[in-house]
């Protein structure tokens, strides 16, 4: 049985205006672009980030202004429990104080070649200091 022919009928031309979809996609597109500038130049104005946080017990620079400690070397005795603080022992005076984790730096090859002085305590922390690290 041969198939029923229908009526041709000719194709309208698309409307100049866009359709909804391909507004909401084109909207989709623009916001995408934004968001990846806006984190480009954040990337490109951001501080260099340091490769890792100083160890437990390793020998730090501290950089910091606060306590006039700046340029003194401590030694790491713990970090607080969401890793942003950490608790420093100087060498100077074996003085206990808290600073935040981009204010320490570990020493450079040179600095590691000086001659170290005694640290006078022992680099743990006792119960009050752990309160005042966390």
């Amino acid at each position: 049985m041969p198939r029923k022919q229908t009526k041709k009928r000719s194709v309208k031309a698309r409307s100049p205006v866009m359709t909804r979809s391909r507004a909401r996609k084109a909207a989709d597109e623009a916001i995408s672009r934004a968001n990846a500038k806006a984190k480009a130049k954040a990337k490109a104005n951001a501080k260099p980030k340091t490769a890792t946080r100083p160890r437990k017990g390793s020998i730090v620079v501290i950089t910091s202004l606060k306590h006039g400690a700046q340029g003194k070397l401590g030694k790491v005795a713990d970090y607080s429990t969401d890793g942003k603080r950490v608790a420093l022992i100087t060498f100077y005076n074996s003085q206990f104080f808290v600073s935040l984790v981009e204010d320490v730096r570990t020493r450079t090859p040179a600095e590691k070649k000086k001659r170290l002085p005694l640290l006078r305590r022992e680099a743990t922390l006792d119960s009050m200091e752990y309160r005042i690290l966390n």
